[in-house]
């Protein structure tokens, strides 16, 4: 502990000085400041930033108790102790049940030294239980405000608390969910061996993660991955369990298009190209290119659309595609050859579309022999 900044709420100098030499024989590394007025008082919490407070009861200007209040309201982690010659049973009961962390008679300064070290003591339990509760309001509000379905469940497995995500997502209130079985949101015909696995895991203070398709309360199935895990006590004992899960069901969706779309792609029987709108260079192109032109994927990535097509020069290729550029909802249809590998040609029919996707833009030709 440092040097200790005593701020005297006094207006008798004889007992001030006393006070101070209750401290020195008690060899507190400390320092003073004597105030007597109400102005002075405030000026000095916010300007001299005492440690501990020592308060006469009776003032001239003003009592202990509202100096108290004044305390309680700037400083209220700051220890306020009484200090006084005037103070009956009552009055130190009331100074007590107002905010005072002690009161010391100036006929019984001896016990000066044990007030100060109590009260810094307990204002030091005090500044520990304000920084849990602060942090406990920090992971309270993550927790609330998460973007991510988090749940704890008991021992059993039965919900305890769920976030506003999960009610977002499942329809769910905190109050239906509470008490509840995570079973009740188990949709389809998932295999046995996932949850087996889980509980396994889990229960052996391991982590697991994994997919879930579950049902919302209305009936409606999606997609969550799941990260499970065990809270443990200080005793190393597991005491809940709990989830943090994202809602995954659009990008179940994209992938499941997405993969459609790549079959579709890969086994037309009409030749698709994907090529970059400036550069013209080749970014895609499918089986039946491939197999028409009789180039490898990655030669034709090497190539753009000017050099299967004989007919066309880039300046009069670029004549034909310029009204796409401005108008992606634009269709072009045209007929010309393509030019194989083998130097062959044969004739084809295209329907060109310009596509901006975020920050990439690209043509998409379908062709037809």
């Amino acid at each position: 502990m440092g040097t200790l900044k005593f701020l005297i709420l006094e207006d008798n100098k004889f007992d001030a000085e006393l006070i101070k030499e209750e401290l020195l024989n008690n060899r507190f590394d400390f320092e003073t400041k004597v105030v007597d007025t109400e102005k002075d008082f405030i000026s000095s919490i916010h300007n001299y930033k005492p440690d501990v407070i020592l308060s006469d009861y009776s003032l001239p200007q003003f009592t202990g108790f509202e100096a108290m209040e004044i305390a309680k309201k700037l400083v209220p982690n700051i220890p306020f102790i009484i200090v006084t010659g005037s103070l009956t049973e009552d009055t130190a009961v009331e100074a007590m049940r107002r905010g005072a962390w002690d009161y010391v008679i100036k006929e019984n300064l001896i016990r000066l030294t044990s007030a100060i070290e109590n009260s810094l003591k307990l204002k030091e339990e005090k500044d520990k239980n304000i920084l849990v509760e602060e942090k406990l309001l920090k992971l309270s509000s993550a927790v609330t405000q998460s973007p991510s379905i988090i749940a704890i469940t008991d021992l059993k497995g039965n919900l305890e608390y769920v976030n506003p995500k999960f009610t977002e997502v499942t329809g769910y209130t905190f109050g239906e969910a509470k008490g509840l079985n995570p079973r009740v949101l188990k949709f389809g015909n998932q295999p046995k061996e996932i949850y087996s696995e889980l509980w396994k895991a889990i229960s052996e203070g391991k982590e697991w993660r994994g997919e879930f398709y579950n049902r919302k309360k209305n009936g409606e199935g999606f997609w969550e991955s799941a990260y499970i895990s065990p809270i443990i006590n200080d005793e190393g004992e597991i005491i809940n369990y709990l989830k943090v899960a994202e809602d995954i069901t659009e990008e179940k969706q994209f992938n499941e298009k997405a993969f459609k779309f790549k079959k579709l792609f890969e086994n037309s029987i009409n030749e698709i190209y994907l090529f970059d709108a400036d550069s013209l260079r080749f970014i895609e192109v499918n089986n039946a290119a491939i197999s028409n032109l009789g180039y490898s994927l990655s030669e034709l990535k090497l190539l753009t659309p000017i050099d299967i097509k004989p007919e066309y020069d880039k300046i009069s290729f670029e004549k034909i595609i310029a009204p796409l550029y401005n108008n992606p909802n634009k269709k072009l249809k045209f007929q010309t050859a393509h030019k194989r590998k083998d130097g062959s040609t044969y004739f084809v029919e295209i329907n060109m579309q310009f596509i901006k996707y975020e920050e990439s833009r690209f043509f998409a030709a379908i062709v037809m022999d």
